[in-house]
């Protein structure tokens, strides 16, 4: 399936148009133009992941932006943040999702389906679990670690 999106109406976008295009002519290397394009693609691939609310039309509403904020920032904790910058120069940048940064883009709307509370969290709970069994898989005897750690001296 192939990934649709559209956004004509957000702020964000048109706030960033308006920066572009101060000169006259629009100008891709204005920094707002840059800051708005980086949250608009981590949105739409963090969007295919939580879904919208169920009855929800597949768009950033001032109705749903709230619990789609919600779903981001729970997914963020999960997976890791979606926007991190390096120029090579300094240290790593994390930029985690923000609500004024959601409710900015309202009008955005992106084939990512819908997806029930319940859904999400079925998701959400099985990544925590991959995550812990990851952690068990590197473990040849589960007790090798607390065995090191105090020098061996317990029988079981």
């Amino acid at each position: 399936m192939s990934v649709n999106w559209e956004d004509k109406t957000s702020p964000a976008r048109l706030y960033a148009i308006a920066a572009a295009e101060a000169d006259g002519e629009f100008n891709p290397d204005v920094p707002t133009w840059g800051i708005y394009a980086d949250l608009r693609e981590a949105l739409i691939w963090a969007l295919l992941i939580t879904g919208f609310p169920t009855k929800s039309a597949w768009q950033i509403t001032e109705s749903n932006w709230q619990q789609l904020y919600k779903r981001l920032s729970i997914l963020e904790r999960i997976n890791g943040c979606y926007r991190i910058y390096n120029n090579g120069d300094h240290a790593t940048r994390s930029v985690w999702f923000t609500p004024e940064e959601i409710r900015s883009m309202v009008g955005l709307s992106v084939n990512a389906g819908n997806k029930s509370d319940a859904e999400f969290k079925k998701y959400i709970f099985g990544k925590l679990m991959e995550r812990a069994e990851e952690n068990l898989r590197d473990l040849d005897d589960p007790y090798e670690e607390v065995y090191r750690n105090i020098g061996g001296g317990i029988q079981i």
